[in-house]
């Protein structure tokens, strides 16, 4: 079996290079798509510095499931991993997804550790999202958008246009969980989170991610209404889920208790955004995903 690499990239000439340079240091031989979407030099930067890196440029804004749809849609590999710019690869990534595909499970997810440099904002944002997903895991029915890969005979067998409709990793898993397929998560896959960002920033984005999810999601109109009327209730419900996911861990509790001020801040803003989204719709926040 071999490998491809879908890496969304949005304004991402910061971290690009280490995660390339990452993932052309593995021990197999990697087919790398970079999805590009940006505002800055990313593409320069590829084309110029990654002649064996096959680039694919959309103009911005563009949402990360698009970038990736279209990455898949040209991906060659048996195996189709997906990720982002700011993520950089363990040395024995490629060996241990490969190892892990000998499974019958088609969708395989690994760990998210926090990279080096990471500032109280950084570090929210991380927790936020990605704190279930520090070592050591535990699955509660989700796997990492920065980290997962799929078997090419499962996307195929969808019969979606993903180049057209976008790769939207959380209904797809959904659908595949329905669909009678099992979810694994692989303590040997790892990748390192590099973003960094500010917090204007960090709420946008989490406002916008939030508006789009709550308007994608499969409801019906009495429970979009049911929803209008609990919602309130979805900060304490998701910041009781981080702080037990997180605690468990038993690992940087002094550094979560410092940025939890600042998780609950984005937390506030996915709800307010899912809230919004689930009563009025999307407007254009899927397209800053």
């Amino acid at each position: 079996m071999n490998i491809s690499v879908i890496v969304a990239a949005q304004d991402a000439s910061g971290t690009l290079i280490a995660c390339l340079d990452s993932l052309l240091a593995q021990a197999d031989e990697l087919e790398i798509i970079v999805a590009d979407a940006s505002r800055d030099d990313t593409a320069v930067l590829v084309a110029a510095g990654y002649p064996s890196v096959r680039l694919i440029e959309h103009p911005w804004p563009c949402a990360l499931p698009h970038l990736l749809g279209a990455g898949i849609a040209i991906a060659q590999g048996d195996i189709i991993a997906i990720t982002e710019a700011h993520c950089v690869f363990a040395p024995d990534w490629s060996r241990a997804v490969l190892a892990a595909h000998q499974h019958t499970s088609p969708i395989i997810g690994g760990a998210v550790e926090p990279g080096a440099g990471l500032r109280l904002t950084d570090w929210a944002l991380y927790f936020a999202d990605y704190g279930q997903f520090m070592l050591p895991l535990a699955y509660e029915g989700e796997l990492p958008g920065e980290n997962v890969s799929f078997k090419r005979d499962l996307l195929e067998s969808s019969q979606i246009d993903f180049a057209a409709a976008g790769f939207w990793k959380t209904f797809f898993c959904q659908q595949a969980v329905r669909a009678g397929y099992t979810l694994l998560l692989d303590q040997a896959i790892i990748v390192r989170y590099n973003r960094t960002t500010g917090l204007r920033e960090m709420l946008a984005r989490r406002w916008q991610h939030g508006r789009c999810f709550g308007a994608m999601r499969p409801l019906t109109p009495p429970q979009r209404v049911l929803f209008a009327l609990t919602g309130l209730a979805l900060p304490g419900v998701l910041t009781a889920r981080l702080v037990r996911r997180v605690w468990a861990k038993n690992r940087l509790r002094s550094v979560f208790i410092r940025a939890l001020p600042l998780a609950l801040l984005a937390i506030l803003a996915w709800s307010a955004g899912e809230w919004w989204g689930t009563l009025a719709g999307s407007g254009n926040s899927c397209n800053y995903v």
